[in-house]
């Protein structure tokens, strides 16, 4: 999703006031990523387990359209988070879609942090074919490998993580 989102970034202009059409990338067959149980331990392994559920929810949010649960996980805060919702919104919204492309984490490392605990994540981010609206035309991007680091922070009842910066740099 990193490259047709980098690429959705750049569009401009106002979103249509129309509903997404339906697309074969917003199918039923696609249910939101069940959050493990080690994802809500206030732990270093806790804070791992929830990152690496993050990105699993990013990369259904990708193949869907739908951003709900990426947004609940996601700081009102967080910028880099922010941006990935507003990519995949206006993608959908102007009858774009994303397929196939999803980031698989291949390494974790954790340090807290005053903020939280910072998560080091490798990923692989498969190759993709994606349309940035109804009007343009489909393009593919090529894998490639990332460095993310999440920082993350129990929520103020201490039940859940959330994302508090979300910043990518290509490895």
């Amino acid at each position: 999703m990193a490259a047709a989102v980098l690429l959705l970034a750049g569009c401009s202009g106002a979103p249509p006031d129309e509903q997404p059409t339906p697309t074969a990338t917003a199918s039923p067959t696609h249910a939101p990523p069940t959050m493990p149980e080690l994802a809500l331990d206030d732990s270093p392994a806790g804070a791992e387990a929830f990152v690496r559920h993050y990105i699993d929810v990013l990369n259904y949010a990708a193949l869907t359209g739908d951003t709900s649960t990426l947004e609940e996980l996601s700081s009102p805060e967080c910028d880099g988070c922010r941006s990935y919702v507003d990519s995949i919104v206006e993608t959908y919204r102007s009858g774009g879609y994303i397929r196939d492309e999803s980031w698989r984490v291949e390494d974790v490392e954790s340090e807290s942090v005053e903020a939280g605990v910072d998560v080091f994540a490798q990923v692989h981010v498969s190759a993709a074919t994606f349309r940035e609206s109804r009007e343009s035309t489909e393009k593919a991007s090529t894998p490639y490998r990332d460095s993310l680091r999440l920082t993350v922070s129990m929520t103020g009842d201490g039940d859940q993580w959330r994302v508090l910066a979300f910043v990518r740099s290509k490895a």
